[in-house]
């Protein structure tokens, strides 16, 4: 057979491995090359170096071995201290929390603090604490001013007539505002501050205010506006002491609601309406009164130019008197009245679709359609074409479900599928 010339004898095994000595310089020198740099690395850093800066490069020479550069701070500004895990609003917060960890007070110091103290000698006459799961329900931890009390109106407004009523009032108030704002110091910033609800008889006087229209500007009469202006601000303060009285008095007529909700007269809804105006608590308008108002008024106020201030007030008025808030996108592009109406009447959306299309009326002429409120299933279909009772008869002899599985087990090829049966 041919050899091939270049491949030579296999060595044997102690001359092929390589001697102790060997080993130990090669350990050597992978120590040697770990610990100092080569000459290769070293010239290759060195020509880039000087590549990079014009002088000596900036930084450590050796970052590993640098010390840290002294402070001039006391040693107590170097201690960190410790830090409470909880946020800065709960730490600050009225609300009473519930304690991390609670103490006894030992028995011979609780006689010395007290000397009516007498010691338990049975289990019912020691003091029974309450669960963490009832801390808000006991008295002084939760109240009234805990409760939300939210800026907007609850009951939206959706009738346009009536909210060219309220946009009005806000139109008005603003411009009140704005003229009073040097004479009355309590109008200073009345943009950001939060103006009083008003009652129905100060609804009124408010919408019989004159207001004067010219070339898109518009102005209220000054014994208005002085008027209009001095019941709209309040003080921090003081709205405080009114929010508790109206809550209070919003308590009370709804107790007194729950309290005759049986009794349909309309001499208690009088009452009622009468210790709403009372109380100061805004009663709404209907829609006939809302389009008698509007008939009775110029249109010409609705072409007034409004700029951003104005904007921010009328949108921030409107937001509690109504429950409508315009969002700043569109309202960036309002520049009267009229526009600011036109953003805030919106009919609300049904909640479904085939609510819409009744609505609407679209396919009411079509001869082979027909709307439903639900989803149609195959019940459904079966019954529209008169099978289901044929069928229902079969399921009932066969002793077979007529709807659903009556307990008995799912597919087991399902379950195979699924991988829950091998």
């Amino acid at each position: 057979m041919a050899r091939i010339s270049r491949m030579q004898r296999l060595a044997s095994l102690p001359f092929a491995s390589p001697t102790p000595s060997s080993t130990r310089l090669s350990l050597a020198a992978c120590r040697t090359a770990i610990s100092t740099p080569s000459t290769t690395r070293a010239a290759s850093t060195g020509w880039l170096g000087k590549k990079l800066w014009k002088g000596e490069p900036s930084g450590p020479k050796d970052a590993h071995t640098q010390l840290a550069a002294p402070s001039n701070l006391p040693d107590e500004a170097l201690e960190r201290l410790p830090a409470d895990s909880l946020p800065e609003a709960i730490l600050h917060s009225r609300l009473p929390l519930p304690p991390k960890l609670r103490e006894v007070t030992p028995e011979a110091d609780a006689a010395a603090d007290d000397a009516t103290y007498v010691p338990a000698t049975d289990i019912s006459e020691l003091v029974e604490t309450s669960p963490l799961n009832t801390w808000w329900d006991q008295p002084g931890h939760w109240g009234e001013e805990s409760e939300f009390r939210g800026f907007a109106s609850v009951e939206k407004v959706t009738d346009k007539s009536v909210m060219e009523v309220y946009l009005r009032q806000a139109t008005i108030e603003a411009l009140s505002l704005r003229q009073q704002q040097e004479s009355l110091p309590s109008a200073a910033g009345w943009v950001t501050k939060k103006w009083r609800e008003v009652s129905r008889s100060d609804l009124d006087q408010i919408l019989a205010a004159e207001l004067v229209v010219k070339n898109g500007q518009a102005s209220v009469g000054l014994g208005d506006a002085a008027l209009i202006a001095q019941r709209l601000v309040v003080e921090e303060a003081q709205a405080e002491a009114e929010a508790e009285a109206e809550a209070e008095a919003e308590a009370e007529v709804q107790d007194e609601v729950q309290a005759q909700a049986d009794v349909k007269d309309e001499s208690i809804e009088a009452e009622i309406y009468e210790d709403a105006e009372t109380n100061g608590v805004a009663a709404r308008i209907t829609p006939e009164e809302a389009q008698v108002m509007v008939k009775a008024w110029d249109a010409s106020w609705k072409d007034v130019v409004v700029d951003e201030q104005l904007k921010f007030a009328i949108r921030k008025r409107i937001f509690q008197t109504t429950g409508v808030l315009v969002s700043d996108a569109r309202l960036g592009a309002a520049r009267t009245i009229k526009h600011i109406l036109t953003l805030a009447v919106k009919k609300p959306t049904p909640p479904k679709l085939a609510t819409l299309l009744e609505e609407r009326g679209v396919f009411q002429e079509l001869p082979n359609f027909k709307l439903h409120s639900r989803k149609l299933g195959p019940i459904d279909r079966e019954t529209a074409v008169g099978r289901w009772k044929v069928i229902e008869q079969e399921l009932q002899k066969r002793g077979l479900p007529v709807t659903g599985t009556a307990g008995l087990p799912m597919n087991k090829e399902r379950h195979r599928m699924e991988g829950k049966v091998a």
